[in-house]
């Protein structure tokens, strides 16, 4: 039978050299992320742990209603943040970045603009695809005429952002209401979905040395490590997000009915068939949650 030219082998050919250029091309990309340095948040959060260590590892603090919060909306950089990001100046020069990522979150604005301060000729872009989770306070960013006044370089960038780019309501809203919970936060679904938008932007842009000024859960989701501030980690574009937190998902059952249940990820809300028979299962996760004190 003839043979449309979407089957011809010589198409199909030349089809698969397109895509292992493709590949390759995402291989010889090195693209670092760091994360800001110390903001005001982070700190109240370390405070609030030094008066309550009981509560330091424990798995189940950040999904508590009450959480504490130091309702530090859009958190600048303390003096030792400043200090770290102006640390990284000499890894700046050995990364020989052509491209800077940046999130519009002004602690992450703040860190690029100290680390790079010698290298502003770096082409710059700004984007919310790389902002933290919306979950604390800090999260929740500021209208982009207010952060554009602070950082000229890329004010035209900011301005052009819609005027809630977090995508949740404002700080004005959010201390009226009293509390940040779950309606107002970003679930991991929703982040993962952003970050996949992220990874195949950088796929196809032409540089090939890019650095993403972030943060931590964002890192995480990327890498699968955690990062402290102002520590840069590198990042296999090709490989994509890391596997979500449903991989370290172990199903403890308990005997009972003899029939298959579903376990289902609280992260990304994937299910599978568990492997053993029972009538209860509970879900427990390995990647290490008494470390997102250290979140943001």
């Amino acid at each position: 039978g003839r043979t449309t030219p979407h089957h011809h082998p010589q198409t199909a050919k030349k089809q698969q050299i397109t895509a292992n250029n493709a590949l390759l091309e995402m291989v010889d990309k090195t693209v670092i992320l760091v994360r800001h340095g110390q903001s005001g948040f982070n700190l109240g959060m370390d405070k609030f742990f030094e008066l309550h260590p009981e509560l330091v590892g424990r798995n189940d603090y950040w999904k508590a209603e009450r959480m504490f919060d130091p309702m530090e909306f859009d958190s600048l950089l303390t003096a030792r943040g400043e200090e770290q990001a102006r640390s990284l100046r000499d890894q700046v020069k050995q990364w020989q970045a052509e491209l800077v990522v940046v999130s519009p979150l002004t602690r992450a604005l703040q860190t690029w603009q100290l680390a790079f301060a010698d290298h502003m000729h770096v082409p710059v872009w700004v984007t919310p695809l790389v902002r933290e989770q919306r979950f604390s306070s800090s999260d929740f960013g500021r209208h982009p005429d207010l952060v554009a006044a602070q950082f000229p370089h890329v004010a035209d960038q900011l301005r052009a952002l819609p005027a809630q780019w977090w995508e949740g309501p404002t700080a004005e809203e959010l201390r009226a209401a009293g509390i940040i919970d779950d309606v107002h936060r970003e679930g991991v679904p929703a982040l993962r979905a952003r970050l996949q938008q992220l990874v195949e932007a950088l796929r196809a842009r032409p540089e090939k040395r890019i650095v993403v000024v972030c943060h931590s859960v964002v890192m995480n989701q990327l890498t699968g490590a955690w990062a402290n501030n102002c520590e840069g980690v590198a990042w296999d574009l090709s490989v994509g997000l890391a596997p979500c937190i449903c991989t370290g998902l172990a199903c403890v059952c308990t005997k009972g009915r003899r029939r298959l249940k579903k376990r289902t990820c609280r992260s990304c809300s994937s299910s599978s068939q568990c492997s053993r028979r029972s009538s209860r299962h509970e879900l427990a996760a390995d990647a290490g949650r008494e470390e997102r004190r250290e979140r943001k």
